[in-house]
């Protein structure tokens, strides 16, 4: 027969057993030991949603307004284009805890902030662990968070690191550390910024053709744009072709558009080659030892 302290023992132990951790299903009380919960299956994973680039025209665009507007009228509009932003972040962005953290902390947030994450999403989500394109996706949504000092010990480590690398980057003024420090840019710092090198033209582009905006953006001037397509062809250098694929096709969409000479070139092995005069495409002649086809000679 056991004696009052082993009855005691027992005793705690059944008790601590009506508790539950980590599991938010009841568990039977300790008095009834014959009647089991029933264990309900477990919700499946929501599909995480891909980014559509045709929707691109449906996400709210910020507004151009005339600069001699009342700056209450300015900032009222700012405020109702931030909402619709961080709308459309949170209808567009997959429901990982991560992203939706990031998305509840951030003081402000932009458009290009979220096309480039939607990018990264589609680029990524399924094909790389969740939890690394999580790290991807926030520091796309937090590289221009006027509060990230005051959120960052709330972030994973590598979705920091990416945030910090980008931004030393961007503070960098001698054009030659600029281009040493790209060029040497981790793979997912390079990821993220691809993805925002698409994500910025794709928003000039916009407001280039929007034909209800009087004042339209003159774009970078012939000297920027060398600059910034040298920049993408140096860091897209190994990169995801999917996500190269697009930056060096918006990069020489703008080029065409602003009648700029500058081009980028994928060549088959992946790497990006910048152009800064492209060749002129020139006309085959035909060869003398081809057969003619008939009807191809002269008339008679």
């Amino acid at each position: 027969m056991p004696d009052d302290k082993s009855s005691d023992k027992f005793s705690l132990r059944k008790e601590f057993q009506s508790f539950s951790f980590g599991d938010d299903e009841e568990k039977p009380a300790a008095s009834q030991p014959e009647k089991k919960a029933e264990r309900k299956p477990a919700p499946k994973p929501e599909e995480p949603k891909k980014f559509d680039p045709k929707d691109l025209e449906a996400l709210p665009f910020p507004e151009e307004r005339d600069e001699d507007e009342d700056d209450w009228m300015d900032e009222q509009d700012r405020q109702r284009n931030e909402e619709h932003t961080f709308d459309a972040a949170r209808g567009m962005l997959p429901r990982r805890k991560a992203v939706r953290d990031a998305l509840d902390d951030i003081s402000n947030l932009d458009m290009d902030s979220v096309i480039a994450a939607g990018l990264l999403e589609e680029a990524f989500r399924g094909k790389l662990k969740d939890d690394e394109v999580d790290d991807l996706t926030v520091a796309a949504l937090c590289l221009d968070a006027q509060n990230f000092d005051d959120m960052y010990n709330d972030l994973s480590p590598e979705a920091v690191g990416i945030v910090d690398e980008l931004r030393m980057a961007d503070e960098e003024e001698d054009p030659a550390r600029r281009m040493a420090m790209l060029q040497s840019f981790e793979r997912d710092s390079a990821r993220v910024f691809l993805a925002f090198a698409a994500a910025d033209m794709k928003m000039l582009q916009h407001f280039m053709e929007d034909e209800d905006d009087i004042d339209r953006p003159e774009g970078p001037s012939a000297e920027e744009h060398e600059e910034f397509g040298a920049e993408i062809a140096a860091v897209a250098q190994g990169g995801d072709r999917g996500l190269v694929r697009r930056a060096v096709k918006a990069y020489n969409e703008i080029s065409e558009a602003l009648g700029y000479n500058p081009r980028l070139s994928m060549q088959p092995d992946g790497k990006v080659e910048f152009k800064a005069f492209p060749d002129l495409l020139i006309e085959k002649l035909p060869d003398p030892k081809t057969p003619k086809k008939p009807g191809n000679g002269p008339k008679a």
